[in-house]
Order: structure tokens, then C-alpha cells, then sequence
């Protein structure tokens, strides 16, 4: 008697397991990311940038709001844009830009290989940089609800080297004079 009734609760159990199992399918949803990059170190006087790339790796579509408060005192641009994003620049450099990104898909390659690709937009800015040597670190959030996601980059700006002074008045060594004719020893 004690066997059967082992058993019944190992099939209650196994069914119970069975069920719960069906009731737990995947929702679709995104897996939203930010990835914010100094487009590379920029020397004193010369131009920088950040490029800001979001992506989708999940199983439903997402339309994504990008925002980025510039540093000030430089004159920024919007150099560029990949993707379904449409993006403005303020006056008071306020980057805000909203992005379509598809799901994750099967795609097909040129060489006819069928590889996943995840959704991805780019914005990249950039600035004249003034002569200032200081560093930008800068902070770029994605939102989509009430998913916040953020990503900051360091602009590394490198100052010119102290050029090396030239002696001036520096009094020239006068030359030895040179024999025009050598003696032939008898």
C-alpha cells in the first residue's frame, strides 16, 4: 500500500510539472543596449567626436529614445546617422533622437550564408575642438517606457607638447683650419 500511494504522488507531482512547464512560454520583448564611444583621442585645436550605437537583440521591435546633453563651448554637428533614427541638435546642445529597431531577424548574406542580425541605429556628432586641454566624459540614455539605459564615453584631448626652446646668440666654434697640401716625409 505504501508503494501505490508513492507512486500517485510522483504522477501528481510529474503532471503538476507538466503543466506549470506550458504555462511559462517566453514573452516576446526586446533586449535593448547603448554603447556611447569617443570616436578617438583628438589633439587641442582639432575636431572630436562620440558615435552612439543602440541595438535590439530581442524578440519583439522597439521605437527607442535617445537623449545626450553635449558639453558646452564647443560648436557640434550631427555628422551622421545609420539606420531608422531621426535625431536634432538644440542650441543648448541637447542631442534627442528617436530610433526604430526591429527585432532580432535571420538575414541573408551575400555569400548566401543566413546569419541572425539584431536591430542597430548610429548617431555620431562632432566638434570643432578649441584649444582647450581638458577631457569630455559625457553621458548618452536610452529610454524605451520605463527602461532607462545609459552609456558615457571619455573624449581624450591631447595638449600639444611645449615645443623646445631655440638657443638664440649662441656664439659659433670657429672652424680649425684645414692643411691644403700634406708634407711627403723624406
Amino acid at each position: 500500500m505504501k508503494w501505490l500511494i508513492l507512486a500517485a504522488v510522483t504522477v501528481t507531482t510529474f503532471a503538476s510539472l507538466l503543466v506549470i512547464g506550458q504555462a511559462q512560454e517566453e514573452t516576446p520583448a526586446p533586449e535593448l543596449n547603448i554603447d556611447k564611444r569617443a570616436t578617438a583621442p583628438a589633439e587641442a585645436g582639432g575636431f572630436a567626436g562620440y558615435d552612439i550605437v543602440v541595438g535590439n537583440s530581442g524578440t519583439l521591435e522597439a521605437t527607442v529614445e535617445i537623449r545626450d546633453q553635449l558639453p558646452q563651448g564647443y560648436d557640434w554637428l550631427i555628422t551622421g546617422l545609420s539606420g531608422r533614427i531621426d535625431c536634432e541638435l538644440s542650441d543648448t546642445l541637447f542631442l534627442t533622437c528617436e530610433a526604430f529597431l526591429p527585432e532580432r531577424h535571420l538575414e541573408e548574406q551575400e555569400d548566401g550564408e543566413v546569419l541572425f542580425v539584431n536591430g542597430r541605429a548610429k548617431v555620431s556628432v562632432m566638434a570643432y575642438q578649441h584649444t582647450s586641454c581638458v577631457n569630455l566624459d559625457n553621458l548618452a540614455v536610452l529610454r524605451w517606457g520605463d527602461v532607462l539605459k545609459a552609456d558615457s564615453a571619455m573624449l581624450v584631448i591631447l595638449c600639444p607638447a611645449a615645443p623646445t626652446p631655440v638657443p638664440t646668440n649662441t656664439p659659433t666654434a670657429t672652424p680649425s683650419p684645414v692643411p691644403t697640401e700634406t708634407p711627403v716625409p723624406t
